[in-house]
């Protein structure tokens, strides 16, 4: 089932979670939506970092909902926006387990916008990543 998130005052993220067992070279497909539970800020960017235990990003994306062509502010309020992603994980990965990872972040100052835990980013799922 989805799980929802909430960032900053009014942003929502559904997510399924993922659990990918990959090699190199492939990517990781990320079915997220966001719903726009009130104004939206302006000017922020998601991202998704395929992260090792440390935290380090050795794989990302970010930018827009829907490849840039739906800014965050566009959303009404309470609609839902699905926004697919592709995660390329290039063969200088080493293997190993990694977590995804999806944040928001204010592209002016990157400033993340936080989720009532506290936390900058949510992990949305896990990945093996496993040699050719």
């Amino acid at each position: 089932g989805d799980t929802a998130v909430r960032f900053g005052a009014a942003l929502d993220l559904r997510y399924s979670t993922v659990l990918a067992d990959v090699g190199g070279g492939d990517a990781v497909c990320l079915a997220l939506a966001w719903r726009a539970a009130g104004p939206m800020p302006a000017g922020c960017s998601a991202f998704v970092h395929l992260a090792d235990a440390t935290g380090k990003p050795w794989a990302q994306v970010d930018g827009s909902p829907v490849n840039g062509l739906r800014p965050f502010e566009t959303l009404a309020e309470g609609e839902t926006l699905a926004d697919p992603r592709g995660l390329l994980i290039t063969s200088e990965v080493p293997e190993g387990e990694y977590r995804l990872l999806v944040g928001v972040y204010n592209r002016v100052d990157g400033q993340r916008l936080t989720t009532p835990q506290g936390t900058d980013c949510v992990q949305i799922g896990e990945v093996r990543l496993h040699g050719r």
